[in-house]
Formats: structure tokens, sequence, C-alpha cells
């Protein structure tokens, strides 16, 4: 009989018996013993619903913008998502933008209804109304506007940012990259990252002749003018790419619809 219990000792070497010593890094006997249980290391997610994954551009030009030109605001969120080419509002990309447009603060939070922050930018009423729209969206984002508020006039190191935020917010270290480059594309259309990626206190904005030097710094650019009238006293200008795709094309088309005041025309 005690041949049979030290053979089958054998066939499993980490059984152990009352009489044994419990091994130390079992976390629970470890705890008894009154030591810390073995740490085990925790996997940072690949998405976080605290910061958005989505840049503010992307977010007022091609998402919150429309909608509203859509007439979308009152629609229920599987109408919002087919619009948009998703099969259903669970869909990864639109869940996330609907997270960013909300983090945003341009969104309510329960449906696709404009806020007013929204509507002071594709509705504005006063020169300055857009450019406020967009730094409130920024200073709403708790982690953004700390960051504003302690790196003035610094220069923005993105992989550094993205490591903070991989530790603070318990992200894969991807994911922290992704949501410090939203970052950095968002505080640049705000106007608050310089050219060499210093953030500024207040927006800076290019004056219209700077924006037309720019573009004639290439060739790979044209540029076209449509009169309105026989006499030509009111034009439509642009300074575009040689070639754009159908894709690109419609979002100019978004873009205008919202940017310019359509009056009806009076007899």
């Amino acid at each position: 009989m005690q041949a049979k219990v030290e053979l089958g000792m054998q066939e499993h070497p980490n059984t152990t018996t009352s009489a044994e010593s419990p091994k130390v890094d079992d976390p629970t006997t470890a705890a008894s013993n009154g030591k810390s249980p073995t740490s085990t290391k925790v996997e940072g997610k690949d998405y976080t619903t605290d910061l958005p994954m989505f840049d503010l551009e992307e977010i007022m030009i091609q998402f919150v913008s429309e909608i509203h030109s859509n007439g979308l605001e009152r629609a229920k969120m599987p109408e919002v998502a087919k619009h948009f080419k998703y099969e259903a509002p669970s869909s990864t990309p639109f869940y996330r933008k609907l997270v960013a447009a909300r983090l945003f603060g341009l969104l309510s939070p329960n449906g696709a209804e404009l806020l007013d922050r929204a509507r002071d930018y594709v509705s504005p009423t006063t020169d300055d109304s857009k450019n406020k729209a967009l730094l409130e969206s920024i200073m709403g984002v708790p982690y953004y506007a700390e960051f504003l508020n302690g790196h003035a006039g610094k220069k923005m190191n993105v992989e550094l940012v993205g490591n903070d935020i991989a530790r603070k917010f318990v992200v894969s270290k991807g994911c922290g990259k992704r949501c410090a480059k939203v970052f950095e594309s968002s505080l640049r259309f705000a106007g608050l990252l310089s050219p060499e990626n210093v953030v500024t206190a207040t927006p800076q904005r290019k004056k219209e002749s700077e924006e037309e030097e720019d573009g004639n710094e290439t060739d790979q650019t044209q540029k076209h003018t449509l009169y309105l009238d026989k006499q030509k006293r009111r034009k439509f200008q642009i300074t575009a790419p040689l070639t754009i795709s159908k894709a690109e094309l419609d979002r100019i088309t978004s873009w205008l619809s919202f940017t310019i005041i359509v009056d009806d025309e009076t007899e």
C-alpha cells in the first residue's frame, strides 16, 4: 500500500500533501503567511473611452457637420450609423467617433443632437465663433486641458505623451501612441500647435496672405475662379491639388454646405 502512494506522488510531482509546506508563490497561501503575492503584469487595453481616438478635425468636419447638414440630429442611432455606411451603432469605428464627439462636447450624451459648441462652429454668429468652439472642444477634455496648462510655450513630444497616456489610462503602448497622435492633430487643427510643434496658449491662425503664399510654393496646385455674375463683381476662387479623389470631393462638398451661407435669390 505504501508503494502505491509513493508511485502516485511520482506520477504527479506537483501534488502536495497536508504535511508539505505550501508554495510561497501561491497568492492565497503567500498572503496567509504574511507575504505579498506574486504580482502579475496587467496588459493595457487597445482602446479607451476616456480620450478621443479620432481627431477634432475629422470629428468636426466629417462627422458632426455631416450630421447637421443631412438633418440627422433627431434620427435614431441605427439610421445615423447607416448614413455613415456602418451596419450598426455598435460598429467599432462609428462608436469611437461618437465617443470622441461627446468627449469634445459636440453631441448630446443620448443622441446625435448638436450641442451649442458644435452649432457655434457649423453656424457661426461672430467672426470668432469657430475659433472659440475649437478651443472649448480641446479644453473640454480634462487630459488635454491639463497638458495645455502645463506645457504652453513648450515643444510637444508625441512619443512621451503616448507613453504618459498608456501609463495613466492603463492602455497598450499602441493605443497610447494613437491617442497622442490624435491629440497632436487636434491641437494643430485648433491652432494651438505651431509648425515646430510648440504648444501655444491661444489659437494661432494664418493670415489669408500667408495661406496664399503657401499655396504658391508648390507646383502641384492649381487656382480656379468662377464668376457668379455677368459683371464679374462676385467670384468664387479655389486653390486645389491637380487631382482629388471622389472621397475628397464629397468632403469638399460637405464642407462648402456649412461654410458658405446660402440665401434664396429674390426676383
